[in-house]
C-alpha cells in the first residue's frame, strides 16, 4: 500500500471517528432500554440498563442489567431513558 493511500485511509478513519464521537448520544453512566425487536435470553423483562463501558466494537456498549447479567449492544438496538419532567 502506497503512503499516500493510507494516509487517506488514516484520514477518513479520523473523520469518521470525530463525526461520530460528536453525534454520539449514549454515554457510560446513561439509563436505556433495549429494543423490542432485540432478543436475548439473559435479557430481563423490563428491558432496562445501565451502560457500564464502550465496547471495543464501534457502536456497541455493554449494559448492566437488574438481574445481575452484563451484555453487549449495538447503540442502533439502544434508547436512552430521559427524565422528562425538567
Amino acid at each position: 500500500m502506497t503512503f499516500a493511500l493510507q494516509l487517506l485511509l488514516d484520514i477518513a478513519n479520523t473523520v469518521w471517528y470525530i463525526i461520530n464521537m460528536v453525534k454520539r448520544k449514549l454515554s457510560v453512566g446513561d439509563l436505556v432500554k433495549v429494543s423490542d425487536n432485540t432478543h436475548d435470553m439473559l435479557l430481563p423483562d423490563n428491558r432496562t440498563g445501565l451502560i457500564v463501558e464502550q465496547a471495543e466494537a464501534r457502536g456497541a456498549w455493554v449494559i448492566y442489567f437488574s438481574n445481575g447479567n452484563s451484555l453487549m449492544f449495538h447503540e442502533m438496538f439502544l434508547e436512552k431513558i430521559t427524565n422528562d419532567t425538567d
